[in-house]
């Protein structure tokens, strides 16, 4: 029963439910308790689909980088829930996220040796899903939690999907803006692992630059900079992009965007960022991890096995990593809550999971977003 619990405070909120920080009554152990939202509908249907997947997913995936879900707990109905009831998820507790920990104004920068002790914990936890036939779809920084011994764990499992060698059509409605890759963009529901990849590589970049990477405002917006930093695909660049459904809104603003080199060496991001990353090594995996055609971008193999992990300074163990005050994407948040009214909700609307609409709905008769098989 969750009454073994003492509630502290809320440290996260999203889609699929609350996270509060709570001890144990019986061991002082410090937990996070993630309360599954439950709606009307729901109620009517049974237990929320996205919460049984991710249980079932947690249940399986067992790894040092890997948030781990310690068990299910629910308090019974009464007159404080309105007869309803709840049920938690409880997890270990990891003092921050790293989009907390990368709060721009009030932190010092990463160190190289930090960003690659973060990066291959990122990529290890992420093998070790891929090679369990677990895609992630909603890799960004608040979804990788970080503890003061310095270990990354993946977390949020509430869009996760397996996978298996058939081609079956999933949703390309998932994957939060700011991190989503252009193949989903443009309308494919066929894809693997490599949508994951796409999305490190945006946190990569976050990372170096110390600001998102492709913060678009819409979907149109994100392709934009997509395009702009990476080039216009064709079938060159890009096999079968044209097949894709909403390839001919991007042939329309072509005159918009830089033309994809077509020859071997052509990297129009590294001639792009090389004056604000100048480590080429770091450059070299960002373009492998941000490239368009997702057969050719890097996989979590291939990024732990680049030169960047072997170049001095060598990765930090997370023992070595400096320890900070807890900090999490919804405390950042809620400290930044002016400036965010100020400033307009377009940016917050991409690292969140909002930042719909634009040509993709009014195209949707040209090549639906998912469709009523994909999942």
């Amino acid at each position: 029963n969750v009454d073994v619990f003492e509630n502290l405070d809320k440290v996260g909120s999203g889609t699929y439910g609350d996270v509060f920080r709570a001890t144990s009554k019986d061991t002082n152990a410090v937990v996070a308790l993630k309360k599954i939202r439950m709606t009307k509908d729901q109620e009517t249907d049974g237990f929320p689909i996205t919460a049984l997947r991710e249980i079932k997913i947690l249940k399986q995936l067992k790894h040092k980088n890997v948030v781990d879900l310690m068990e299910i707990v629910t308090n019974a109905p009464s007159e404080a829930n309105r007869g309803k009831g709840s049920i938690y998820m409880v997890f270990e507790f990891m003092d921050h996220d790293l989009t907390g920990l990368m709060d721009y104004q009030h932190s010092a920068p990463f160190s190289v040796a930090q960003i690659k002790c973060y990066l291959r914990q990122l990529l290890n936890g992420l093998h070790f899903c891929h090679m369990n036939k677990v895609l992630h779809r909603d890799i960004k920084g608040a979804n990788l939690l970080i503890n003061n011994r310095g270990q990354l764990k993946l977390a949020d499992f509430g869009l996760a999907r397996t996978f298996d060698d058939q081609a079956r059509a999933y949703t390309n409605r998932c994957v939060t803006l700011w991190y989503r890759p252009p193949e989903l963009l443009l309308g494919a529901t066929l894809y693997g692992p490599e949508v994951d990849l796409w999305s490190v590589g945006c946190v990569f970049g976050e990372m170096l630059q110390r600001k998102p990477a492709l913060p678009g405002k819409d979907e149109a917006d994100q392709l934009d900079l997509i395009c702009r930093l990476c080039g216009m695909p064709d079938e060159r660049s890009w096999p079968g992009v044209s097949r894709l459904p909403f390839y001919d809104k991007l042939v329309d603003r072509r005159g918009t965007y830089h033309e994809q080199p077509h020859h071997a060496h052509a990297r129009p991001l590294v001639a792009k960022l090389s004056r604000t990353v100048p480590d080429a090594a770091a450059l070299d995996l960002l373009n492998s991890l941000l490239t368009l055609d997702p057969q050719a971008r890097a996989s979590c193999a291939t990024a732990l096995d680049h030169d960047y992990f072997r170049i001095e300074p060598l990765p930090a163990q997370p023992s070595e990593l400096p320890t900070y005050k807890s900090s999490h994407e919804f405390n950042r948040k809620k400290r930044q809550a002016q400036h965010a009214a100020a400033a307009g909700q377009g940016a917050h609307a991409g690292r969140d999971g909002g930042g719909g609409g634009g040509w993709r709905d009014q195209g949707r008769r040209g090549g639906g977003a998912g469709g009523g098989r994909a999942r």
